[in-house]
């Protein structure tokens, strides 16, 4: 028999890995549906919108050194995987 505590701690455990898992599904869904609405808009609409996206990661990005060299090291790799 586990101790009261424990167990609660199991039940915790178990309830947040229920509540991560369908906010994953959720926002999945979302992202699907707003991806949907966003390939029906014209041209000129999706690249504001890719536009407006791209522009938000380079808001997060903190070290521009850091991408830059992800990004040497894809090359680098992908070359590799050529040859």
């Amino acid at each position: 028999m586990q101790p009261l505590l424990t167990k609660a701690e199991s039940t915790v455990d178990q309830l947040a890995e229920l509540i991560r898992t369908k906010c994953t599904d959720v926002l999945k869904n979302a992202l699907a549906v707003y991806s949907r609405e966003a390939l029906m808009l014209p041209p000129h609409g999706r690249a504001d919108f890719a536009a407006e996206l791209l522009a938000s990661l380079d808001e997060t990005m903190e070290n521009p050194e850091e991408v830059e060299a992800a990004w040497a090291a894809e090359i680098e790799r992908k070359m590799s995987a050529i040859r």
